[in-house]
């Protein structure tokens, strides 16, 4: 899904940035040269804030693969991601 949004945003004209967990995670990619890698780890909020800085929208396209009680999971790691997007 992200890579094809990525696609999409790029055609349309948008500056895109992509979060990454470790260096090099986009190279492979067709659209590589057209993106700002930005680290970005859910668990680490420094990440977390200096991820979305400058943003004027951020797609939250994070997903839990563990078993169980994913869904709790998912919305604790996805709040202080919406929390730091709306601060100036």
């Amino acid at each position: 899904v992200g890579s094809r949004l990525v696609t999409e945003l790029l055609e349309r004209g948008h500056e895109v940035f992509a979060a990454v967990r470790s260096e090099g995670a986009v190279d492979d990619y067709a659209w590589a040269d057209g993106v700002t890698a930005r680290p970005f780890d859910i668990e680490e909020e420094v990440l977390v804030r200096t991820g979305v800085v400058g943003m004027d929208a951020v797609f939250y396209l994070v997903h839990s693969m563990e078993s169980g009680a994913f869904m709790a999971k998912d919305r604790k790691a996805a709040e202080p991601v919406e929390a730091k997007s709306w601060q100036p």
